[in-house]
């Protein structure tokens, strides 16, 4: 392949892209963060459309900027290579059938600069034979466009899901050459990228499939069979085809009377749903309210979980607690049933775990076990796993009846499974008997994945379980990857094996790694300290931002980082960044008086004063709140509540200059 390639042509009006892949990705975020809200970052709402269609166009530079900013707010990178792989095959599905130009592997392959210009129309792409086996797909962008971090992981996933299409899985997808500077690639995606060349002027993906196909034949020219992904949707046809001829299988007189019950049995239908959809909703609500969006990153530790209802709510649930010694104790739990009696029970046992995380995993069992009993009267049990890691990466863990999770050993290249079984919770009264106290430590680069049965028990159209063989081969091709790809990986190989097959439970995995390059991760923050101190506070934001990319749910950083934003006087990024913290640590007194400050700079008295009463709720003997709602309350001209408030201050600090000089200050502003 010759670096000679024309520049862009596509007129300026033209140089839009099509929203269905920002609408995949919107789709994805919610699924996978049901608490994300980008309409509530005022500056993601500005960008949104108000309505947006899959047919809609937008422009590049609205397009790319938005997509950058949801994968920067909610760490979603790896998102957008999964909407690559969902578009395309959709797209597939309807252009390969009616197409005589693609009915092999070499052809399909040669038409993927078409389906790369049918979502982006600004990269110029091309694709040629390296070798027999090998293809190079080069992209460029013309006069119009610039080279990103958006299209690039777009594209690399469109790709992928070309070959999944097609039955050629085990292809390499490698990107080789990319026209971007390291820093302008996520951290979370490094890993992908070992041998990449930067700064060049084009992007170019290396292409590898197998050189045979199953029967052996020379891979590139076998015919595609497209019978698996037409089964769907031609099963799909045929059942709307039935429904609608047995309605229309009567005559004019039976048609009239049939429609007139019809009618009002719809009319009925209709008022049940909608009362169960609010119950529903209330009951959704209730529960992410006590099920974490996000663990928090901890010591090195960094966390991905995924779970997914069977039946809008979830007898699954995972949390994490912080114990008093500064130990982590992380949950997964499975209530039998799904549905909102299994969301019941499992807020029932929430709150039990809640009365006593802080003992050994053994112990939290056996006197949940009890609570269960007591509450629940025999009407429902669930399984268990509890862990508590200590400062050393020491794990004591407890098993009550879930699938033993399984541990990838990053030195060795193996997957061993957690030893001990126990027994169900909420079912026998002497269960204390059966848990057990198991022990193991975590080194660097090591990855913990905990899951329900919902993972593990997944069938297949010839009720086979996916089992944990299969798992284990699925979690040694992570090897490279991070946690939420990690678990992302799991759950395409589960759906794979699946073969479309609906859900029959309540799906959970909580993935853990312990972050081979947590020493860096130090490092930079011990200097972002020093310069701080210094008050050489450019500096310090450099070593925090470099620590964030190693480390992006650590809850001490992104805080220090809110510090010299609002020093800095950059509040609208400042206030960004804190919402981001508020997922990690809702409760985080100070980072709402942080938010009191940004508000006051920017004006928004209001909402400053809601800002200091959060943070009062949280912490009431808070000197620096309360000085400052006293101020705020005093512009608010809040006479009676600034005193109250002001007596309160006082008995924190008697003989404080700064309450004295906030006295004088109430005195003159009410004086006028």
């Amino acid at each position: 392949m010759t670096d000679a390639m024309p520049p862009g042509s596509i007129d300026t009006e033209f140089a839009d892209v099509n929203a269905i892949r920002l609408r995949a990705f919107l789709d994805f975020l919610h699924r996978d963060h049901p608490d994300a809200d980008p309409v509530k970052n005022s500056e993601l709402a500005a960008l949104l459309p108000e309505h947006l269609d899959r047919k809609q166009w937008l422009p590049f530079d609205v397009e790319v900027p938005l997509l950058e900013k949801l994968c920067q707010q909610y760490s979603a990178w790896s998102i957008l290579h999964r909407v690559g792989r969902e578009v395309i095959s959709d797209a597939l599905l309807y252009i390969l059938p009616h197409n005589p130009g693609m009915r092999t592997v070499s052809q399909v392959i040669a038409g993927i600069p078409a389906f790369v210009g049918y979502f982006l129309t600004l990269p110029v792409c091309r694709i040629a034979v390296v070798s027999g086996n090998q293809y190079a797909l080069e992209i460029r962008y013309g006069q119009h466009g610039h080279a990103n971090a958006v299209d690039i992981f777009f594209i690399r996933g469109l790709v992928t899901g070309v070959l999944e299409f097609i039955n050629v899985e085990t292809a390499g997808v490698i990107l080789q050459e990319l026209p971007l500077w390291p820093e302008q690639i996520p951290e979370s995606e490094m890993a992908l990228l070992p041998q990449i060349a930067w700064r060049r002027e084009r992007t170019l993906l290396s292409i590898i499939v197998p050189e045979t196909s199953v029967d052996n034949r020379p891979r590139g020219h076998e015919p595609i069979s497209l019978t698996r992904h037409q089964e769907n949707a031609r099963e799909l046809f045929v059942r709307q085809v039935l429904m609608r001829s047995a309605r229309l299988f009567q005559d004019r007189r039976e048609l009239v009377t049939a429609v007139e019950y019809l009618n009002m049995a719809n009319d009925e239908l209709e008022r049940k749903i909608k009362e169960s959809e609010k119950e529903l909703d209330v009951a959704r609500n209730i529960q992410r309210g006590f099920i974490p969006g996000l663990i928090p990153d901890w010591r090195g530790l960094r966390f991905d979980a995924f779970s997914r209802p069977l039946a809008g709510v979830s007898g699954d649930f995972y949390d994490y607690f912080t114990l008093e010694d500064g130990r982590l104790g992380i949950l997964v739990a499975d209530v039998c049933g799904h549905g909102v009696p299994a969301a019941l029970i499992s807020a029932i046992a929430k709150i039990s775990f809640i009365n006593h995380y802080n003992q050994r995993p053994s112990d939290v069992f056996s006197n949940v076990n009890l609570d269960i009993l007591n509450f629940v009267k025999m009407e429902g049990y669930l399984t268990a796993f509890y862990m508590i890691i200590d400062r050393k990466y020491n794990i004591e863990y407890s098993i009550a009846g879930m699938p033993a999770p399984l541990l990838y050993r990053a030195r060795t290249n193996e997957v061993v499974r957690l030893q001990g079984q126990g027994t169900l919770l909420g079912m026998f009264p002497n269960a204390s008997d059966y848990f057990e106290n198991q022990d193991t430590r975590l080194y660097p680069g090591d990855k913990l994945f905990i899951f329900t049965d919902g993972l593990s028990e997944a069938p297949n159209t010839r009720e086979e379980q996916f089992g944990t063989a299969a798992l284990k081969l699925a979690i040694l091709e992570t090897a490279s990857m991070g946690p939420a790809e990690s678990t992302e990986h799991l759950l395409k190989r589960q759906r794979e094996f699946s073969l479309g097959q609906d859900l029959q439970d309540d799906l959970t995995v909580v993935t853990l790694q312990f972050n081979p390059r947590y020493e860096y991760f130090k490092n930079y923050c011990i200097k972002a300290k020093q310069q701080y101190s210094l008050k050489k506070y450019d500096e310090a934001e450099e070593q925090l931002r470099l620590a964030i990319r190693i480390s992006p749910n650590h809850p001490d950083t992104l805080f220090a980082l809110c510090k010299i934003l609002v020093k800095t006087k950059r509040f609208e990024e400042a206030i960004e960044l804190i919402q981001r913290l508020l997922v990690l640590r809702p409760y985080h007194a100070d980072a709402y008086l942080l938010m009191s400050r940004c508000h006051l700079g920017l004006k928004r008295v209001q909402q400053a004063e809601n800002d200091l009463r959060r943070a009062l709720a949280l912490r009431s003997n808070n000197p620096s709140a309360l000085f400052q709602l006293i101020r705020v309350l005093t512009r608010l001209n809040k006479k009676e509540e600034a005193e109250r408030h002001l007596k309160a201050l006082s008995e924190l600090r008697p003989g404080d200059e700064k309450v004295a000089a906030l006295r004088a200050y109430m005195k003159d502003q009410f004086a006028t």
